[in-house]
C-alpha cells in the first residue's frame, strides 16, 4: 500500500532531503514526519447519458458513513461506505431531470423546466430542489412516483426576476436559498415547513394565485405544464441584498450562515436572519463557484473557483489571526481551463475536488500545492460543468458531453 507522508502540516511531494532544502530546514533539526494511506487514481464506473449537456448533479440519499472526521486524514474505504445504495439527481439543458442508482441504472426522470436547468440540490433525503434559465424554481416530493408514475411538484418558489444559477439547503433542511442573474439571494421554507404552507396554498391559493384543481389521471407522467398549474406559488421569506453582478454560488455553513460567491469578484458571509454581511473576500476574477467543509471545526475555510486556472482557498480563521486578506488566501494551480467546481469531501476536511473547462477533475489535499491525481474525464473540445462527491469513495461528473460519469477511488 503507497503511503503519503507529512511534515510540518504539509504533504511532501518530493524526496525529504528535497523538501528540506526547498524549505530551508537546518539539518540539525528535528522532524515529526506523519503517514497515511495515498489516494490513488479513481477508476471508471457507470456513464449516464442525457439528451443535453449537464449542469449540475446532487446525491439525493448518500451512504456516507457517520464517522469522526478527524479520526483519519485518509478517506473513507470502509465496507458499508462503498457498498450501501445511493440516488443521484442530474439535471441537464433540455430540461430534464434523471434519478439514478447505485445499480448504475436510471431511477426515474422527468421534464422539471421548459428550459435549461441551471442547479439541482437535495433538500434533504425526500425533496430536491431546481432552478433554471427562465427564472423558475421548484421543489419535487422524490418520494413519490417511479419510472411511468409522477413525481409531485411540492411547490413553485416565485421571486426571482431572471436567471437563477444556484441553490442550496440549510443543514437542517428547514430552509434553502437561491441565486442568479438578479444578484439577489432569496431565502425560502423548506422540509416540513414547506409542505404545510404548500398544503394550505392548495387549499385556497397563495400569493394572490387561485388554485387551480388537478386533473385525475391514471399512472401516466402529467405534463410539466398540469403539474405546475397544481402547484401552489410560494414567496420567498428572506431577501440578501449586496452583490452588483450575478450571485453564481451558494452554501448554507451553519443554521445561521451561508456563503455566496458572484461575478462582480466576491466572496460574502452572509448573518441569514439579520440579512446582512459579516464578511467578504474581495477577489480580481469572476466567481463560478464555491465550497465549505462539512466538518464545524473547518467552516471557516472557503474554496473557491472561476475566471482563471487556479482553485483559491480563502482561510477566514487565518484572516481573523492576522488582519489581513492577503495572509490568508491559498492558490491551487494545475488545470488549464477556467474553474467550473469544487466540492470538499463528506468527511475529510483536506480533501477537495475541482472540475474545469478543461474537461478535468483533480482531487486535492490542501495540505499540498500539487493535485493527488488528475483525470481526463471529458473529449478534447468538451468542458465539465459540475462535480460532486457520491459518498465518501465515489465521484460523479458532467459537462457538454452529456455524459454523467461516476468513479469510485479506491
Amino acid at each position: 500500500m503507497p503511503f503519503e507522508f507529512l511534515v510540518n502540516n504539509e504533504v511532501i511531494c518530493t524526496s525529504l532531503g528535497s523538501h528540506i532544502s526547498s524549505r530551508s530546514i537546518s539539518a540539525e533539526n528535528v522532524l515529526e514526519v506523519e503517514y497515511f494511506p495515498a489516494v490513488l487514481p479513481p477508476a471508471p464506473k457507470d456513464d449516464f447519458v442525457h439528451d443535453d449537456w449537464i449542469s449540475c448533479a446532487s446525491v439525493i440519499r448518500s451512504s456516507i458513513a457517520s464517522r469522526d472526521p478527524s479520526s483519519s486524514p485518509a478517506l473513507s474505504t470502509s465496507p458499508e461506505t462503498s457498498s450501501a445504495p445511493w440516488i443521484l439527481a442530474s439535471g441537464c439543458y433540455a430540461g430534464v431531470v434523471k434519478f439514478w442508482n447505485s445499480a448504475g441504472e436510471i431511477d426515474r426522470q422527468y421534464v422539471a423546466h421548459e428550459c435549461p436547468i441551471k442547479s439541482c440540490t437535495a433538500i434533504n433525503e425526500t425533496q430536491l430542489i431546481t432552478t433554471a434559465d427562465d427564472g423558475s424554481v421548484h421543489v419535487w416530493d422524490v418520494q413519490e412516483g417511479s419510472m411511468g408514475e409522477g413525481t409531485r411538484l411540492v411547490a413553485r418558489l416565485s421571486g426571482h426576476a431572471s436567471c437563477v444559477e444556484s441553490s442550496c439547503a440549510r443543514p437542517d433542511g428547514e430552509r434553502c436559498a437561491t441565486s442568479g442573474w438578479d444578484k439577489e439571494i432569496l431565502v425560502w421554507k423548506s422540509g416540513r415547513s414547506l409542505v404545510s404552507e404548500a398544503a394550505d396554498g392548495a387549499q385556497g391559493g397563495i400569493n394572490g394565485e387561485p388554485k387551480t384543481k388537478r386533473k385525475k389521471r391514471g399512472k401516466s407522467e402529467p405534463p410539466l405544464e398540469e403539474k405546475i398549474a397544481g402547484a401552489p406559488a410560494i414567496a420567498s421569506i428572506g431577501t440578501l441584498s449586496g452583490h452588483t453582478q450575478a450571485v453564481s454560488g451558494l452554501k448554507w455553513v451553519t443554521q445561521e450562515q451561508l456563503v455566496s460567491c458572484s461575478w462582480d469578484h466576491t466572496v460574502k458571509l452572509w448573518d441569514v436572519e439579520m440579512e446582512t454581511p459579516l464578511d467578504s473576500f474581495n477577489h480580481n476574477k469572476v466567481i463560478y463557484c464555491l465550497d465549505t467543509p462539512n466538518t464545524p471545526t473547518h467552516a471557516g475555510v472557503i474554496a473557491f473557483g472561476g475566471a482563471e486556472k487556479g482553485v483559491r482557498l480563502w482561510d477566514r480563521r487565518e484572516h481573523h489571526k492576522q488582519g489581513t486578506f492577503t495572509q490568508s488566501l491559498q492558490t491551487f494551480q494545475s488545470h488549464a481551463g477556467w474553474v467550473s467546481d469544487v466540492k470538499w469531501h463528506p468527511t475529510a476536511e483536506h480533501t477537495l475536488l475541482s472540475a474545469s473547462f478543461d474537461g478535468s477533475i483533480k482531487l486535492w489535499d490542501v495540505r499540498s500545492a500539487i493535485p493527488l491525481w488528475t483525470v481526463d474525464v471529458a473529449g478534447e473540445e468538451d468542458k465539465l460543468f459540475c462535480c460532486t462527491w457520491i459518498d465518501g469513495t465515489a465521484i460523479a461528473c458532467g459537462g457538454t458531453d452529456k455524459t454523467l460519469r461516476t468513479l469510485a477511488i479506491t
